[in-house]
């Protein structure tokens, strides 16, 4: 720790910030000389001994009697804030993987299902331009789409026969089940209305709501293309793997053109080659 005086007379808050972004530090304070006030922003700091730690750094411009006399900055350690944070998000990251590890304990003829459909959707979004959020949400809904089958039962899941509308009946309250679950976890963006609407196609005909068009969150589109191309492509055993042209078909009739269209760019391309 520096010392009081060595603070007041012999160190500046721009000597303590980490060499590579003392440049950036010194743009700020001269935002904050043009316009008397700049930004908050979170820098790596020194501290005496040479370790770094993180900290918020606020700058200000100093004015006696009208005219500018210097400036003051001020440099506050966020060591444990950023340290708490990261065992919130350890701890989200364990919660996530348990359920779908769980999930997946419940129907093992999909094992891996969950693991394609989240690379698949991720990989459409980025050929859309999905911001950095927006993708980690639609990562950890890919993850989680189909928690729901945890209440399911698990005969039901792995038949090799057609359902019939009783077993349906059941495995369609998995949607909202998956909901009820995922609503009292703090996630990234709507993780929990993306799962909702996962089997909402876009013209109407799906559940839970039947909701259709705008009104299907652009992740959950993205998500329904990924699962039922995903889907189609491999095999269950109730039926043998299609083809892609045969998911692509499905996936721009139910799911959106646009979406539809950038996952098969990408299967085009051969990025995301898939088996069957």
């Amino acid at each position: 720790m520096y010392s009081l005086q060595e603070l007041e007379t012999e160190t500046t808050v721009l000597a303590m910030g980490a060499a590579k972004q003392r440049d950036r530090a010194a743009r700020t304070f001269r935002q904050a000389l043009e316009s008397g006030s700049a930004p908050t922003g979170e820098y790596r700091a020194i501290r005496r001994n040479g370790s770094t730690f993180p900290a918020l750094v606020s700058s200000r411009a100093m004015v006696k009697d009208g005219r500018l006399v210097g400036i003051r900055g001020i440099l506050i350690d966020v060591s444990q804030r950023v340290e708490a944070a990261r065992r919130v998000q350890n701890a989200l990251s364990d919660t996530i993987h348990a359920l779908a590890v769980t999930t997946e304990m419940r129907d093992p003829y999909t094992a891996g299902h969950q693991e394609r459909v989240t690379h698949i959707a991720c990989a459409i979004g980025q050929e859309m331009g999905l911001s950095e959020d927006r993708l980690e949400g639609l990562r950890v809904a890919g993850i989680l789409h189909d928690v729901g089958k945890i209440l399911v039962p698990a005969e039901i899941l792995s038949t090799p026969t057609v359902l019939t509308p009783t077993e349906f009946g059941l495995v369609e309250i998995r949607s909202e089940s998956a909901y009820e679950i995922l609503r009292a976890i703090q996630l990234p963006c709507p993780v929990a209305d993306i799962v909702l609407q996962h089997h909402e196609p876009m013209d109407g005909s799906g559940y839970p709501k039947g909701i259709r068009g705008d009104a299907i969150l652009l992740e959950t589109r993205i998500l329904g293309v990924a699962d039922v191309a995903e889907a189609i492509v491999s095999h269950r055993p109730c039926r043998p793997a299609r083809p892609m042209a045969a998911a692509a078909r499905a996936a721009g009739t139910l799911y959106g053109a646009e979406v539809a269209a950038a996952c098969m760019r990408l299967f085009e391309r051969g990025t995301l080659p898939l088996m069957g």
